[in-house]
């Protein structure tokens, strides 16, 4: 029988341009492991709302509440998302 107890997970909704698909989500567990899915999923409460831009090794992040911040990646990419971040209880096995 698989262990299906939950942990607090991270969950970004974004829509827009350089993911598989316009509309994914992404969910972060504590222990590392991620996940992508095509479209939403319900039951989670946001906390932050973003736009984030990703130009060749470069990504610009605008977030509400946390502001500005600017990354250098190791991948060149091209990325214009909206998105949405909270947390939710979601168990590994979804």
């Amino acid at each position: 029988m698989k262990n299906k107890s939950a942990f607090a997970s991270q969950i970004y909704t974004e829509i827009g341009f350089g993911n598989p698909s316009f509309l994914s989500t992404e969910i972060e567990w504590p222990d590392g492991h991620e996940k992508r899915i095509a479209g939403r999923i319900s039951g989670w409460r946001v906390q932050s709302a973003y736009i984030r831009v990703w130009v060749g090794k470069i990504m610009l992040v605008l977030d509400i509440p946390k502001g500005i911040r600017l990354k250098q990646k190791n991948r060149n990419k091209f990325k214009f998302l909206l998105g949405l971040s909270g947390t939710s209880l979601i168990s590994r096995e979804r």
